[in-house]
């Protein structure tokens, strides 16, 4: 912009000499210079000299000066012209007066000032220490996030002559979250895999077999329950002794006699029932708590008799014991208390227990 400020100047100056200078008498100062001619020179070299100024002067302050006197943009060229105009006139009329050629000259000045300000001649420019040199930013790649997709198992079985079939959506994340913990000793395994290992899923199967077993009483339902364990997955035995947790073995579809009752167990303490787990060598079964009288073997504990439920294989009934473990010492390690209270959700408040 400032070098259009010089084409500017050249353009006027000529018209000025013409008109009005060559008009009032000629007059020598430097060396016998024609006063017009010597005032353009000086002027065409003191504007060359802000070219340089702006343009070679350290670049890093040239924005801290423009900061300080607040002129952005097209407005500082038009500041640093009205300055080189004003240091200009100064300097030639400071021993001689403002005469003619001095006058033109100021005048010359306020136009191009004005027309930087006003910004008519050129569309507003950044300074060269403005300038953004266009760059390719290349972003960073990044591998599609994998969605994690639910899983659907859909489960069938037969109870009193009737078939049954249940579906089951179980989330990805709960599953592997459950696979990737470490594995616990036996005396833990009914606070960990049990009540620990209820989650979401659980609560909505042990609803659903409610619901469905719901024309049964209290000894059907937990036969209901059981036939459904026994025929929904698909006995497996395990020689690494790795227990699952009950969401591991729906995903799976397999278990052996721990992952059976662990299962079990937790269907039946979320419909309100005391359960444990019935532990002897080499094998595990569910025990139910029951009320003496009831047909079917048991054990007590603590005040409470645990009838057995043996979980692998189909046809075993609620207290029946196979002969191969009749004679077995049992371990029984009852499930501790949910922490949350558990509601039959069969519209009758008064079956509330805590779990």
């Amino acid at each position: 912009m400032l070098f259009l400020s010089l084409l500017i100047y050249i353009l006027i100056w000529p018209i000025y000499i013409m008109f009005i200078a060559s008009s009032l008498g000629i007059e020598s100062i430097f060396l016998l210079i024609p006063i017009p001619v010597g005032l353009y020179a000086l002027s065409f070299i003191m504007a060359w000299l802000a070219v340089y100024i702006i343009n070679a002067f350290n670049p890093e302050l040239k924005p801290a000066i423009r900061n300080i006197i607040r002129i952005p943009g097209a407005k500082w060229i038009a500041f640093t012209t009205a300055i080189l105009g004003a240091v200009s006139l100064f300097a030639i009329t400071i021993n001689h007066g403002i005469n003619y050629a001095g006058f033109g000259f100021f005048i010359t000045v306020i136009i191009v000032s004005l027309l930087n300000a006003l910004n008519i001649e050129k569309n507003s420019q950044m300074l060269a220490d403005e300038q953004i040199a266009p760059k390719l930013v290349t972003l960073p790649r990044f591998a599609p996030q994998e969605v994690e997709k639910d899983m659907v198992r859909i489960f069938a079985w037969k109870h009193d002559g009737r078939e049954y079939e249940l579906s089951l959506v179980i989330r990805k994340a709960v599953y592997d979250d459950c696979k990737s913990k470490e594995r616990v000793s036996e005396k833990e395994w009914a606070s960990e895999y049990i009540a620990r290992g209820i989650c979401g899923e659980i609560r909505v199967l042990a609803f659903k077999l409610m619901q469905t077993g719901k024309p049964y009483g209290t000894y059907e339902e937990v036969s209901f329950v059981l036939s459904f364990v026994q025929q929904a997955l698909k006995y497996e035995r395990d020689e690494r002794e790795y227990p699952r947790y009950p969401v591991e073995s729906l995903v799976d579809s397999i278990g052996d006699c721990e992952d059976f009752s662990i299962l079990g167990a937790s269907i039946l303490k979320l419909m309100g029932y005391e359960v444990a787990l019935l532990l002897l060598p080499d094998h595990a079964a569910l025990g139910v708590a029951g009320a003496e009288g009831l047909k079917g073997q048991f054990v007590t504990h603590e005040g409470l008799n645990y009838y057995y439920c043996e979980m692998t294989g189909n046809g075993w009934k609620f207290g029946e014991r196979p002969k191969d473990y009749k004679e077995c010492d049992i371990k029984v390690s009852p499930v501790p208390a949910l922490p949350a209270k558990i509601v039959r959700m069969d519209g009758d408040s008064s079956n509330a227990r805590n779990a």
